[in-house]
């Protein structure tokens, strides 16, 4: 195994230390937070730390990311809030969390896919058939920054998965 060169290794060490600056409110970020956390639902599946983490990865792209979200949940309007100066796309197959999230968000869209597979499909794949699946519309354009995968739902052989 080669060693890593040094230029990642101070990448590396340069981002780590800068996301601790972000966590810990010293690069004028807390007021934007704030505002991101007010909008976190305690009905989120991530937890906070885990949502913090996230987010600061927004917050290291300066709130202006090109951000792709595969699921909308109760956790999109605080994506969207802390992204408030970049793009956040959401990808949703479910019109109802669709709906529900579009009015709870600002900023962001949300772009309603279907999917022509299921759980079940997907148990015994047809490589072809998969080769064939379709991108949503428009995602190929944009260089995305960070892409959050939480759907489409996989939890029943119905399910797009």
């Amino acid at each position: 195994m080669s060693p890593i060169p040094a230029k990642i290794v101070r990448e590396a060490r340069r981002f780590v230390s800068d996301i601790g600056r972000i966590l810990n409110g010293t690069r004028g970020s807390d007021r934007i937070v704030r505002k991101a956390l007010r909008a976190w639902s305690s009905n989120a599946q991530l937890t906070r730390m885990q949502a913090e983490v996230i987010g600061s990865l927004i917050a290291y792209r300066g709130f202006a990311a090109n951000v792709l979200i595969f699921g909308a949940g109760h956790d999109t309007p605080y994506w969207s809030t802390l992204n408030a100066g970049g793009r956040t796309l959401v990808i949703e197959d479910d019109a109802t969390w669709a709906k529900m999230v579009r009015e709870k968000i600002k900023s962001g869209s949300i772009l309603m896919h279907t999917y022509p597979t299921t759980v079940e499909d997907t148990r015994k794949p047809d490589l072809k058939k998969l080769a064939d699946f379709p991108e949503p519309a428009g995602i190929g354009d944009t260089r995305w920054d960070i892409i959050l995968i939480d759907g489409p739902a996989g939890y029943q052989p119905d399910k797009p998965g």
